[in-house]
């Protein structure tokens, strides 16, 4: 009877472990940050397979494509952080078909 307890206890800390170990991989995410350096007048960032992360009103905002305007009387240097998208996330941020 106490063989049957201790393989029983065995299987689920071994189960526990395993999901612990799952759940932990399925939440990490790749996170990069780019510096793009854009002449005068709009650059267009489009990203597939990420979501590019804007600040609107201090909340980040995901997006898959961003404008930066240089208004100045040299080139302009921006720096935009982002995500990987996982493979849902990029089939549902696919383009529409036209």
């Amino acid at each position: 009877m106490a063989r049957i307890a201790l393989r029983l206890f065995l299987a689920v800390v071994l189960l526990a472990i395993g999901w612990s170990i799952g759940l932990v991989q399925g939440r990490s995410r790749e996170f990069f940050r780019l510096t793009i350096n854009s002449p005068i007048g709009s650059t267009t960032v489009r990203c597939d397979g990420c979501q590019l992360m804007s600040w609107n009103e201090g909340r980040p905002t995901a997006l898959r494509e961003l404008t930066l305007t240089c208004a100045g009387p040299q080139s302009c240097a921006e720096t935009i952080g982002g995500t990987l998208a996982g493979p849902l996330q990029m089939a549902s941020n696919a383009p529409d078909s036209q």
